[in-house]
């Protein structure tokens, strides 16, 4: 997986490997904002899925992530909660429950943000 990001003065452009991009400005969101709607689709998407394995059929499914940031830079997310908002008939709390702790086991994103991992940097495509 590869994205690229070009930054201009007014603007950045993201694209990933298959030339799709989108282009944020200074009216919309930061990177920390784009690393809360990919933790939000993620897991939208996961608990969708789950759901729909599980036999049952949302009529709604909204997710809304918050994200806490440390005072000290780097500001990283100290803390993220994940609220969802589902009507779907048939679906009880103890159900709820488990999806939320699958989604959160499997959740690429989710993970990554509770992963250790290395960074390694190039410069002009040179280590």
């Amino acid at each position: 997986m590869k994205v690229s990001a070009a930054l201009y003065h007014d603007r950045i452009e993201y694209v990933n490997s298959r030339n799709q991009g989108i282009t944020t400005g200074s009216e919309g969101p930061s990177p920390m904002e784009l690393v809360l709607m990919a933790v939000a689709g993620c897991s939208g998407l996961t608990m969708e899925s789950l759901l729909e394995r599980g036999g049952y059929t949302p009529d709604k499914l909204e997710v809304s992530v918050e994200g806490k940031t440390s005072d000290k830079t780097p500001k990283r997310f100290t803390q993220i909660c994940i609220s969802y908002d589902i009507e779907c008939e048939g679906l009880d709390k103890k159900t709820f429950e488990k999806y939320v702790t699958i989604t959160e086991r499997v959740c690429p994103v989710v993970q990554s943000l509770n992963a250790e991992f290395q960074v390694g940097y190039t410069l002009n495509g040179r280590k």
